[in-house]
């Protein structure tokens, strides 16, 4: 987003609706970074098509996953998706891994 002046401002675009492959809605995995150093435990973990373009700046709704006052958790993206689309023998199976976090409030 800018502003009148051209400037990037914080915020989010208004949402869209992305196809989900696969979502694990009870598991709650450690976050590994390239060298372990990141702790944080991942709420949910889905999986995405590699066209779709996701950083940490993004989060997603469930609409099966709901908060206590009974909305849409927020869930924000942990790091960086997984892309494995660089397999041996030119393998790409088109699909991205995206760790996500529940904020609550």
């Amino acid at each position: 987003m800018v502003n009148e002046d051209g400037n990037t401002v914080p915020g989010h675009l208004d949402p869209v609706s992305v196809a989900c492959i696969w979502w694990t809605p009870s598991s709650a995995e450690p976050a590994t970074g390239p060298v372990n150093s990141d702790r944080v435990v991942a709420d949910v973990v889905i999986a995405v098509d590699s066209a779709v373009r996701v950083d940490s700046r993004d989060f997603f709704t469930i609409a099966e996953l709901m908060d206590p006052v009974g909305d849409p958790m927020r869930l924000d993206v942990v790091g960086m998706p997984k892309d494995y689309d660089h397999g041996p023998f030119g393998f790409a199976p088109g699909r991205r891994i995206v760790e996500l976090k529940a904020v609550n409030g």
